[in-house]
């Protein structure tokens, strides 16, 4: 069977990156705001049998990612990157909103679980952040540790998995399912 797959929002990927700015005054470490944009992405997919924003999840060194998400912060300051327009990298591994994107493509479940997130791990370091998304299962069974580089892709299954929510993946592949049909009939959003 065809593993399940969700289309990125780049609008909402914005909108909850600067929810979670806001709601740490601004500015954050990037490390740290990678880390609870995933925490949230993948309570969420337990939560709602859906992603917030779709990204692609790679396990990497300092543990599990949203692929385009981190692409679009590495690369915050490249000309063309239209996150730039909202969020800048400082020089000390930090990223700080410039321009507010609003939040009106991200629902209520959403964004109270970006707060809900941001309660619970928005005091730790980024550094803590890391090591406990090494403790996630869906990492450590795809993270080559013999390597220090790479992207290593880790399923919408694996994360279920790594959860112990095995049992929703059915659930998950007909809700996005649906949200296709809905997509083709009516339009995409994004």
């Amino acid at each position: 069977m065809e593993q399940i797959k969700f289309r990125f929002s780049f609008k909402k990927a914005l909108q909850a990156t600067a929810w979670l700015l806001r709601l740490a005054g601004g500015r954050m470490p990037y490390l740290k705001l990678l880390k609870l944009l995933y925490i949230a992405e993948r309570e969420f997919l337990v939560e709602e049998s859906e992603m917030i924003f779709g990204d692609r999840v790679v396990a990497m060194k300092y543990g599990p990612v949203l692929s385009n998400v981190y692409r679009l912060i590495k690369n915050a300051g490249v000309p063309g990157n239209p996150l730039g327009q909202f969020v800048r990298r400082s020089h000390d591994y930090s990223v700080e909103l410039t321009h507010d994107p609003g939040s009106d493509h991200l629902c209520r479940a959403e964004t109270n679980k970006l707060d809900d997130v941001f309660r619970r791990f928005g005091h730790i370091d980024r550094f803590l952040a890391v090591k406990m998304t090494h403790d996630f299962p869906e990492w450590a069974n795809n993270f080559d540790t013999n390597s220090t580089r790479g992207m290593f892709p880790i399923s919408v299954e694996d994360i279920l998995a790594g959860q112990n929510k095995t049992e929703l993946i059915d659930k998950v592949r007909e809700r996005q399912a649906e949200i296709e049909w809905h997509e083709k009939m009516f339009g995409a959003q994004s």
